[in-house]
């Protein structure tokens, strides 16, 4: 799944946002990994119409 993840440019954004804001936080590695990899991935594609 990571290698999933570490190409889609969406995750490297919020991962980034994610890093800078766990060291705000001085969030302990541990904590910081688990929160940052999910164990799931769920992916959805929504239909729109456009006028």
């Amino acid at each position: 799944m990571k290698k999933e993840l570490l190409g889609n440019k969406v995750f490297h954004m919020a991962a980034s946002q994610f890093d800078r804001t766990a060291d705000y936080l001085d969030l302990d590695s541990s904590v910081r990994e688990r929160c940052k990899w999910p164990k799931r991935l769920i992916t959805l594609t929504v239909p729109i119409q456009r006028d």
